[in-house]
């Protein structure tokens, strides 16, 4: 494999979890852009937003995510709002395979129960999950070659199906 696997989705999907596990699998860098912008603001996400703003935050995740076409191969975890921007999606698209991971909307919900630490999910938890879904739905299955539905899947068992469906 030469080429960048790009995991995007929902969060609570399982894109960390499954991609740190397909990275180990292969022996390739995992990165999370998430983490890499944390890592570059010297702030977590939260405060990212909460002091400079959703705008400041959008413009770091697309640099983040154009200075990874000179990388690769390695498998990359990218924010649930990142395809969002269709230059992320057009970057993306000329260094990786992109699999968009979903999951059950009552799962994810559950996932994301305990979840301190996601920013657009402050207020009215439920409610705010299945708008941002209905928000990002069409530009997750626009922005995919593939799809896996991880609902009734463990990480091994995605993991699986990205290399058998990678290959075909």
């Amino acid at each position: 494999m030469n080429r960048n696997i790009a995991l995007i989705g929902f969060m609570g999907t399982g894109k960390s979890t499954v991609g740190k596990a397909l990275a180990k699998k292969l022996g390739l860098e995992f990165i999370d852009t998430d983490d890499e912008i944390e890592r570059s603001q010297e702030m977590s996400i939260p405060d990212i937003f909460e002091k400079k703003g959703e705008p400041f935050f959008r413009a770091i995740e697309e640099r983040m995510i154009r200075s990874l076409e000179a990388l690769g191969p390695a498998i990359i975890s990218c924010g649930g709002g990142s395809v969002l921007s269709k230059r992320n999606v057009a970057s993306l698209r000329r260094h990786a395979l992109i699999i968009l991971l979903t999951a059950d909307l009552s799962l994810i919900k559950r996932r994301l129960s305990a979840s301190a630490d996601r920013p657009l999910l402050t207020s009215g938890r439920d409610k705010r999950i299945e708008t941002l879904w209905k928000e990002r739905e069409h530009a997750y299955l626009k922005a995919a070659d593939i799809v896996i539905d991880t609902t009734a899947l463990s990480p091994p068992e995605v993991v699986s199906a990205i290399l058998r469906l990678q290959n075909s």
